[in-house]
């Protein structure tokens, strides 16, 4: 009972600290059977709870830090050096003391964080692991970020030298996506009863629009958005200026409250004629195709002719300025993200003005993939409705994949209310607030999503089920499905915006 006394004492600790509640579980492992029990999960609840409320940045900066750490070390392995780093970390949360924290993992002798490629560098959470682990990353590296980066590399291309698209990379299909038509049906009568068949019918098309490609070794989704953003050069000009007034930015070493990555990218294509409309639909599609990729863009095209620029695009050689481009704002994303929140700005860069979210956990991803696919359906004729919903069960399938994923054999096993949950419910507020973006693209008027009272929402609404035991694989049966969408309130995300 002392044990059991002593634990919670330790966890309340947590919660005075804005720490999230994933470190109290993990300690609430030293009595048996405490960390699964229904009066637990309340508590875990009740603190992820609070911490949001309190401190939303600061929350999703652990989210991130735990997860990265935790992948990062099933990648590297063990160390005495390794290990220690990891001990100190868990102390300083603990202690929520985030920078404390940051600076165990930085302090380790070993290659720990240079493991980190682009794309897991944008996932870091904390700026300083972030602009460490982000040095490796080609365009961030011929710049130079945090010494300002040399924009005149990429000024060295005058607007009429901005046409060479000529590189478009073959993809080989690899195969359909896993998935029935009872588990269409299902998905679409749990989201929206009322639109059941044409969210079917969205749902194929859909299906055969993300199936899954390869291109060197690489598995890629969304070749459609891709191969049409690449392939035009009306979208050049526009992009090499963006690139250019985000890495100016970095200069400065300021970012305006009210910038965003979708508001930058409008504003240069209106200046090649597109109509306001038309502007917002390319740049939707152009972050729906660095989406596919994130930081790690260039291995959806080609890895070796970005990593040669600009040589790669001189003398008539191959090349695709607008990969190369998109590449350089995918990598800029991130550290725009990282000022953003260091200047108190209520939202991250890499989402639109009027999203209301302060949480730099490099995620945006899913919510420009949900908002181009949308907009793609509703331009087939789709319904709002069956398009949003469609889309957002294609992401729900993300998560519930099946082929030996970690998260797929073991959905029910994660402990309750921690990063791993936690980070499944930012997921999902994402991708769910992307189909109502996309869904509402052309309507005038300011965006206003508040994605961090629709976050909150979902962890209010969590149920306090137990854990099943983690070496139980999961089946995609009904029942599971259905108790693990409750788990993580995956339809009170969708539902939280109209």
């Amino acid at each position: 009972m002392k044990i059991i006394f002593l634990i919670l004492g330790l966890c309340f600790f947590c919660l005075e600290a804005n720490a999230e509640a994933g470190i109290c579980v993990n300690t609430g492992q030293i009595a048996v059977g405490l960390e699964n029990s229904e009066m637990w999960i309340g508590l875990s609840k009740h603190m992820s709870i609070t911490a949001a409320e309190g401190d939303f940045k600061g929350f999703c900066e652990w989210n991130r830090m735990d997860r990265a750490t935790g992948s990062l070390s099933r990648k590297s392995g063990s160390g005495v050096n390794r290990d220690k780093s990891m001990t100190e970390y868990r102390m300083k949360k603990i202690e929520g003391n985030r920078d404390q924290a940051a600076s165990a993992l930085l302090d380790s002798d070993d290659d720990f964080i240079s493991l980190a490629d682009p794309w897991m560098t944008s996932m870091m959470g904390h700026p300083d692991l972030k602009e460490r682990s982000g040095l490796g990353s080609h365009f961030q590296r011929v710049c130079m970020i945090k010494l300002g980066c040399r924009s005149s590399l990429l000024k060295a291309f005058k607007d009429k030298d901005l046409r060479g698209n000529s590189f478009i990379p073959s993809y080989k299909t690899k195969g359909p996506l896993n998935v029935s038509q009872a588990e269409i049906i299902g998905a679409c009568g749990f989201l929206n009863p009322m639109a059941t068949i044409s969210c079917a019918s969205a749902s194929n098309k859909l299906i055969k629009w993300v199936e899954i490609h390869e291109h060197k070794k690489t598995q890629i989704t969304a070749v459609p958005l891709i191969k049409e953003t690449l392939a035009d050069e009306r979208l050049t000009p526009a992009l090499h200026r963006t690139v250019i007034k985000l890495y100016e930015r970095f200069e400065n070493g300021q970012i305006e409250k009210e910038a965003s990555i979708f508001s930058d990218l409008t504003e240069e294509l209106k200046k090649e004629g597109l109509s306001d409309e038309e502007s917002k639909k390319q740049a939707v599609k152009i972050l729906g195709a660095i989406s596919s990729g994130g930081p790690n863009f260039a291995r959806r095209i080609d890895f070796e002719e970005v990593a040669s620029f600009p040589n790669s695009c001189r003398d008539g050689k191959s090349c695709n300025l607008n990969g190369i481009f998109m590449q350089a704002l995918a990598e800029g994303m991130p550290h725009a993200d990282t000022l953003m929140m260091q200047a108190g700005h209520p939202s991250v860069y890499s989402l639109p003005a009027g999203a209301g979210f302060p949480c730099d956990i490099g995620k945006s991803y899913h919510f420009w993939a949900t908002a181009a696919w949308t907009d793609r359906l509703m331009d087939e004729g789709y319904s709002a409705s069956a398009a949003r919903a469609a889309v957002y069960a294609s992401h729900l399938g993300y998560h519930l994949r099946d082929g030996g994923d970690l998260r797929s054999n073991s959905l029910l096993a994660i402990p309750r209310y921690g990063s791993v949950e936690n980070g499944i419910r930012l997921d999902l507020n994402l991708a769910a607030a992307g189909t109502s973006f996309g869904a509402k693209l052309t309507s005038s008027g300011p965006v206003s999503l508040k994605m961090k009272e629709g976050f909150l929402e979902t962890l209010k609404e969590g149920n306090t089920s137990e854990a099943t035991d983690s070496q139980v694989p999961f089946e995609r049966s009904p029942s599971n499905v259905y108790e693990w969408t409750n788990r993580v309130s995956a339809k009170t995300a969708f539902g939280f915006y109209p």
